[in-house]
C-alpha cells in the first residue's frame, strides 16, 4: 500500500509507452492477493514470506497490534545474503522460541541451521534445530509464525496445497 502511489506513476509511463490502458491495470492490481503475507495455515499457523529487515519489522508490528503480548514460536529459515541476525533481533521481540531449518534451494546459498542458532544464542533466545521443516512445523506449539524467506514459504505451501492450489491463490 505505501508503494501504490510509485506503482502507479511507474504504470502511467509505461501505459503511455507500451500503449496500454493504465486505469484497468489499476483495477487489475486492486484485486492482486499477495500469498505469504500474513496468512492463515490449515493448522493455525501464520506464514508470512518476510525476507529481510524491513519486511520482518512489519511483520512484528502487526503481529503486536493483532495479537497484543502474545508470544510465538517462530519457525525461521533465510538467504546468506540476508541480515539474518536483524531479523532474530527483531522477532525476538514476538518469539517465545526459535526453531531454524534448512533451505532446499538449489542455486543458491542460505544459512545451515546451526548458524541462526548461534545467532539467536547472541540474543539469549531459545533456540532448537530441526532437521527440516516438516518436524518444526508438526512439533507442538500454541502459536506459529513461518518467516525468513519466500523460498520457506514455498515449502510450506507445498506441504498443504497442490501447485495448481498455489498458482491460483488469490482467485
Amino acid at each position: 500500500a505505501k508503494n501504490l502511489p510509485l506503482v502507479s506513476d511507474a504504470l502511467s509511463y509505461l501505459a503511455k509507452k507500451y500503449k496500454f490502458n493504465h486505469e484497468k491495470t489499476l483495477l487489475g492490481l486492486s484485486k492482486l492477493s499477495l500469498c505469504a503475507r500474513l496468512n492463515v495455515m490449515p493448522d493455525s499457523s501464520l506464514l508470512d514470506g518476510a525476507h529481510n529487515p524491513q519486511a520482518i519489522s512489519i511483520l512484528v508490528k502487526n503481529i503486536k497490534y493483532y495479537f497484543k503480548k502474545k508470544k510465538f514460536c517462530v519457525i525461521f529459515a533465510c538467504m546468506k545474503d540476508k541480515d539474518a541476525a536483524g531479523m532474530i533481533k527483531r522477532l525476538s521481540e514476538i518469539a517465545s522460541e526459535f526453531r531454524f531449518v534448512p533451505l532446499s534451494v538449489l542455486n543458491r546459498k542460505s544459512y545451515s541451521p546451526q548458524e541462526l542458532f548461534e545467532i539467536a544464542r547472541n540474543f539469549k533466545m531459545n533456540a532448537k534445530i530441526f532437521k527440516n521443516l516438516k518436524e518444526a512445523v508438526e512439533k507442538k506449539s500454541e502459536r506459529k509464525i513461518i518467516c525468513g524467506s519466500f523460498f520457506l514459504a514455498g515449502e510450506l505451501l507445498r506441504e498443504y496445497f497442490t501447485d495448481e492450489e498455489i498458482i491460483n491463490w488469490s482467485k
